[in-house]
């Protein structure tokens, strides 16, 4: 029994927990000064950006920052002469508990290993699925399926795959970094998500656009973030030397890097712009949260990325802040049509990459998601 906190999915925390919790019932006052840092996570932050991008009501349910999309209604065709008439709308039905959204991916990645059988790689990982439990196929396929939503590679997402199979599962050998097996399943990730995500990948897919045509014209795109710091999605090609070292054995040449060319790596710069935009977004966020937790007394935070962390007592002043936030942030402000505006050769030119349709998912109603931040 004493050493079962090893078992868990953070054993270090889940010491610290039992720490407090033996000391507050060893505490003889009233009033106990806790040390606890108690976590808010987002719900698939990136997701959640795209949802307000898009306003798309599908996947704010799904990432929970939205109410069930059936709550949503159009105009209905009543009556004799068939005009439009439009009903009260019903209040917005909310889960009772949060919605997994990589549940989702995961069970769409493995009905396409099922249904690519014959291939020897989704025989190879079906075989090695069925022998783990369903905490480690979660653990092995949600980095990956997170990170999809930042425009990652099937060849990254295999380095993820690797990492995972090899450190913390520890049950396999034989899947390396770059092995085709992972490459594989990276592919069947990506295609999940898309099957999945079909309005966060459309969006995803416009922001590369931008990127393209600015590429087109030799340049780098340049935007500032919502909180007004300057966002720009360059990367340079490298400096490449060549550095002969003497040896017992003779002479051997590597290639080492020296600083970087005043050159736009075009491939580089493409592949980063969806993480790097979606990581502007989550700035702002983070930056105009801890603004308003200062202004209400809240000074004992600690952020990690789009990870906030409070004392018990502060808890539910600042979650309510951070659903406060992302709504106002997004209210009234187009993120996608600024990026566009910004950077293509002829803003008023409608027919140059078009914005992409939005859904009717109000970005106000963050404000009512209990599970956004949990």
């Amino acid at each position: 029994m004493i050493n079962e906190w090893k078992d868990s999915d953070s054993p270090f925390c889940f010491v610290a927990a039992c720490r407090e919790l033996a000391s507050a019932w060893k505490s003889s006052s009233d009033k106990f000064d806790t040390h606890l840092p108690i976590g808010f996570d987002g719900s698939n932050n990136g997701l959640q950006h795209l949802a307000m991008i898009a306003r798309d009501p599908e996947t704010a349910y799904w990432v929970n920052i939205g109410p069930k999309p059936d709550a949503l209604h159009e105009p209905k065709l009543l009556g004799f002469n068939r005009q439009p008439r439009c009903e009260w709308p019903r209040a917005p039905i909310w889960p009772t508990e949060p919605q997994d959204i990589y549940k989702r991916i995961i069970a769409a990645t493995r009905e396409l290993l099922a249904a690519d059988g014959d291939d020897k790689f989704a025989a190879w990982w079906v075989g090695r699925l069925k022998l783990m439990k369903d905490r480690e196929i979660r653990k092995l396929l949600k980095t990956p399926a997170l990170s999809y939503n930042y425009g990652v590679s099937a060849s990254g997402m295999a380095k993820q795959i690797a990492k995972v199979y090899r450190d913390d599962l520890k049950q396999f050998e034989g899947l390396e970094p770059r092995d085709d097996h992972g490459v594989y399943l990276g592919l069947k990730i990506i295609q999940a998500c898309e099957r999945e995500l079909k309005v966060p990948t459309a969006i995803m897919h416009y922001i590369r656009a931008v990127a393209a045509h600015c590429l087109e014209y030799g340049w780098a795109v340049e935007c500032p973030s919502p909180t007004g710091f300057p966002f720009i999605n360059r990367k340079d090609k490298p400096n490449i030397k060549q550095v002969r070292l003497l040896g017992s054995g003779g002479s051997v040449t590597h290639e080492v890097g020296d600083g970087w060319k005043d050159e736009i790596a075009y491939g580089d710069t493409l592949d980063a712009i969806v993480a790097n935009f979606i990581h502007s977004l989550d700035a702002s966020h983070l930056i105009r949260s801890i603004n308003s937790a200062v202004r209400a007394g809240i000074t004992n935070t600690l952020t990690v990325h789009d990870c906030y962390y409070n004392l018990a007592p502060q808890v539910v002043g600042f979650g309510q802040i951070l659903r406060d936030e992302m709504a106002m942030m997004y209210t009234g402000y187009d993120p996608l049509r600024r990026l566009r505006d910004l950077n293509i050769s002829d803003p008023q030119n409608l027919d140059l990459l078009p914005l992409p349709p939005y859904g009717k998912y109000d970005p106000s109603s963050v404000r009512s998601a209990d599970f956004a931040f949990a």
